[in-house]
């Protein structure tokens, strides 16, 4: 049987007036609580809090919100293969000050259950996680800020030509050196109820842990693991418990009106000789999805690709590689007409790999890439030629080397966003890209970075980007 009790107290006043200042607040939350020790391996516990917060107002501190708070939790895992831990706690809110909200009492469910299950000595693993609320959430927009050169995200894109940064102009840097804009959110001073549910599932088959030992089809199947990742996460403002907490309702059965935001992700992965070193093979397949409510109306972006990884160690020196990748990336903007487009793509990349041993590896690869958009019938053909050495200098360093012959042809407009994606942020022709970079451990906890590279694209200047790095 416990008992918390937490307050807070600060003042702050205008050195002219002595008035306080709108930083001025106070607060005072206790809590009362039933548990089972905290040393036991199964856990149990109920309570209840309530805090009450108070805010400057004219010359004193006046109650602002009051809140109440109650919920329980139990946590089983004294078997370590078979864990259970859920929490589910119940909010009301009521805003005492009427010139800082008119809102009604809001009253918040947040709930969160964790599984965690592992059956015949590892071969079969489930972890499932659940979590429900709701609550108030700020109305925002967002801008881009310019920070020095490279430690941003974006790159600015003036595609009218009028010189004016616009937010459709923008664009994530596919080099480092026109990283120089960061995306900053503002808040504004409307909310708006929202409610949210996430749910994550994890699955991993490894028949290995049972049948590695055995003979005939049973030792073939061993060979085989597969993991498969599912996340999927939206907040809408439809008080419909079955839009609001249900996490596999269909997207389209949430009307615009309500959705605030949606993503999700699926990434399957079967792995043939994953730890063999002469040869092994892995299928993945994987779908994004996202969609946000912006100032301007939604935005939604999809990608989905399966590709196919041999490898193969076909000499003691050499190893060949090969993908195989077919996709789609889809934008759709409802405010932005030029940043909608939907592209179908195929990539081949063959990779040959030469480590005669710990100090030299050397690689030679070939990609070729075919990118259709199938909203406006563009197209681009990516070739890409490019080597690499990596040298390790025994108590000095490693000295890395890339170079890239790129061409490409595209049948678009190149200045827009959907030429920024088909070309990959080069230019239609003959490019070339190509780095050094040099990496030396000066002492123990010290260690150097020297790194340097270059571009050059048709009727465009040579970039040259250098940087040293000392940590």
């Amino acid at each position: 049987l416990g008992l918390r009790q937490e307050s807070e107290y600060n003042t702050f006043r205008d050195a002219v007036t002595d008035s306080l200042t709108p930083s001025s607040f106070s607060y005072n939350s206790w809590e009362a609580y039933v548990s089972n020790n905290d040393s036991s391996e199964n856990k149990y516990a109920v309570f209840y809090r309530q805090r009450l917060d108070k805010r400057a107002n004219e010359n004193s501190l006046t109650a602002s919100t009051f809140a109440r708070e109650a919920g329980a939790s139990a946590t089983l895992k004294k078997n370590p293969s078979n864990r259970l831990g859920v929490t589910l706690t119940y909010r009301n809110l009521r805003i005492l000050d009427s010139l800082l909200s008119d809102a009604e009492p809001e009253e918040v469910i947040v709930g969160r259950v964790e599984y965690f299950l592992k059956l015949f000595k590892g071969a079969v693993t489930f972890n499932t996680f659940y979590e429900v609320g709701s609550g108030l959430e700020q109305k925002q927009s967002f801008s881009y800020l310019k920070v020095p050169g490279g430690e941003g995200i974006y790159t600015w894109i003036d595609y009218n030509g009028d010189g004016i940064e616009q937010l459709n102009e923008f664009e994530v840097a596919a080099f480092k050196d026109q990283a120089n804009y960061i995306r900053v959110f503002a808040p504004s001073n409307e909310y708006i109820k929202t409610y949210t549910n996430q749910f994550r599932e994890a699955l991993n088959l490894m028949p290995a842990a049972i049948w590695n030992s055995r003979k005939g089809f049973l030792k073939f199947l061993s060979r085989f693991q597969n993991q498969t990742m599912f996340r999927i996460e939206h907040k809408t403002s439809s008080d419909d418990l079955n839009v609001a907490y249900n996490p596999f309702i269909r997207q389209e059965n949430i009307r615009d009106t309500t959705l605030i935001s949606m993503n999700s992700s699926l990434r399957n992965t079967l792995f043939f000789n994953k730890t063999n070193t002469k040869y092994g093979i892995d299928l993945n397949m994987t779908r994004n999805r996202g969609k946000v409510y912006l100032v301007n109306g939604f935005e939604t972006r999809t990608f989905s690709q399966a590709d196919l990884n041999l490898r193969w160690n076909f000499y003691s020196s050499f190893t060949l590689q090969f993908k195989a990748e077919e996709g789609q990336k889809a934008s759709i903007s409802d405010y932005f007409d030029a940043r909608s487009f939907d592209i179908d793509y195929f990539e081949i990349l063959p990779e040959l790999t030469y480590q005669p041993g710990p100090v030299l590896r050397a690689a030679i690869h070939f990609r070729y890439r075919d990118n259709r958009n199938t909203l406006g019938g563009e197209r681009s053909l990516v070739r890409d030629l490019g080597a690499e050495i990596n040298y390790r200098l025994v108590n000095r360093g490693t000295l890395l080397v890339k170079a890239s012959y790129v061409g490409i042809s595209f049948s678009g407009e190149e200045n827009s966003p959907l030429g920024f994606e088909m070309l990959e942020g080069l230019r239609t022709g003959e490019n070339g890209t190509w780095s050094v970079t040099y990496q030396q451990n000066i002492s123990e906890h010290l260690q150097l970075s020297m790194i340097y590279d270059g571009r050059k694209s048709p009727e465009t200047p040579t970039v040259h980007v250098g940087s040293i790095q000392l940590r």
